[in-house]
């Protein structure tokens, strides 16, 4: 069966038309992921290799997206030149001054300009190139200035020293774990663990005070209390050294008789006197030890030795006379240890008191005596 021209016309338009629509849509979603439609601008970088880095590869700002790389070429020199564009809405995240310092010798904490450095894109190695942001009290990057870059150095220092910590923690951990894997320690372990469930069982089952503080409310209480009294002990402690520093800073800022004697000069001009009578009494001291006079002749010449001999001597007779006295001899011994002759002079004053005449005459010799004193 033929088919009609109209019918043919119809299916070749639906198929025109259908890849027209399916490579705007192609054109929109690839511009879309590569910001084909955006306006950009134009940056270039010096790298010392470009690590698989090639044309087309994309250009991350911070992490975002924001551009691809137009092309990776040497120079002269050797240096790996690469050009990239960014769209115009980020590039003015590009910041820095091309004639400051590389922004990784600047300190923590400074402004620092933007810088590119290679990165890997997934797990199949591709590279991209990312740059960071500058400082926002830096001014735009120039176009026309290569962008700073990391150098690969860097990257090796960092990945050494990355593997040096993995490394150290390694050993770490290896010295760590293997007491582990000696029979002794488990053994320790276990001879723990049976001590521990063993003090468990005695504060469960006996009666010491720690098990009766977790089961008996008044051993408990009695605890509390006595808490609460060392408690209110430290406050009294405090409230006293609170009072202390009071008086300490009365003294210290007042105008009592503490404060002069500590500040003023009360205490210096007395300390001074005990000073001057202390330089006077050595002084006087001196002149008994160097001197001619009484004093010198009497501690240190024969008239003090001849005064000490008398003394002892007499103190000799002294001891004579009292072991005599005591030994009743003499009219003082017998009056002291003779009770007859007490007896006698007791009966004797009685006498005297109960006879008229002899205290008449008693008076008139007093009364003679004291006329004859005038």
């Amino acid at each position: 069966m033929s088919t009609s021209p109209d019918r043919m016309n119809v299916r070749v338009g639906a198929f025109i038309l259908t890849s027209i629509t399916l490579a705007i849509a192609m054109v929109v979603v690839i511009g879309q992921q590569r910001n084909t439609f955006s306006s950009k601008v134009q940056y270039v970088t010096r790298l010392e290799s470009a690590e698989g880095l090639r044309r087309g590869s994309p250009v991350y700002v911070a992490g975002v997206r924001a551009g691809s790389v137009t092309s990776v070429a040497l120079d002269e020199k050797g240096e790996v030149v690469v050009r990239f564009e960014v769209v115009a809405e980020t590039a003015r995240l590009l910041r820095g001054d091309p004639e400051g310092p590389h922004p990784s010798t600047v300190p923590a904490g400074k402004p620092r300009s933007s810088m590119t450095s290679i990165g890997g894109q997934g797990l199949l190695g591709d590279k991209m190139l990312e740059v960071t942001v500058g400082s926002s009290s830096l001014p735009p990057w120039p176009p026309e200035a290569p962008v700073f870059a990391k150098s690969s150095t860097d990257l090796f220092d960092e990945a050494e020293k990355a593997m040096n910590e993995v490394r150290a923690t390694a050993e770490n951990l290896r010295r760590v774990t293997d007491p582990l894997a000696e029979g002794d320690f488990g053994r320790d372990l276990g001879e723990i663990a049976k001590h521990v469930a063993e003090i468990s069982r005695m504060w469960a089952e006996g009666d010491g005070t720690v098990q009766r503080l977790l089961t008996d409310r008044k051993t408990a209480d009695s605890v509390s209390t006595a808490i609460e009294e060392i408690r209110a002990t430290g406050a009294a402690l405090s409230r006293t050294a609170r009072r202390l520093d009071a008086i300490i800073a009365e003294i210290e800022k007042g105008d009592g008789s503490a404060h002069e004697l500590i500040y003023g000069d009360t205490l210096k001009d007395s300390v001074g006197r005990v000073g001057d009578a202390g330089k006077e009494l050595a002084a006087i001291l001196r002149e008994i030890r160097e001197g001619n006079g009484a004093i010198h002749d009497l501690i240190y010449g024969d008239e003090g030795k001849s005064m000490i001999a008398h003394l002892e001597e007499a103190s000799a007779d002294i001891a004579a006379i009292t072991a005599d006295v005591r030994a009743g001899k003499g009219t003082i011994g017998s009056l002291l240890v003779d009770p007859s002759l007490y007896e006698d002079m007791k009966r004797l004053i009685g006498d005297l008191e109960r006879n008229e005449i002899l205290r008449s005459l008693v008076r008139y010799s007093i009364k003679r005596d004291e006329e004859a004193g005038r």
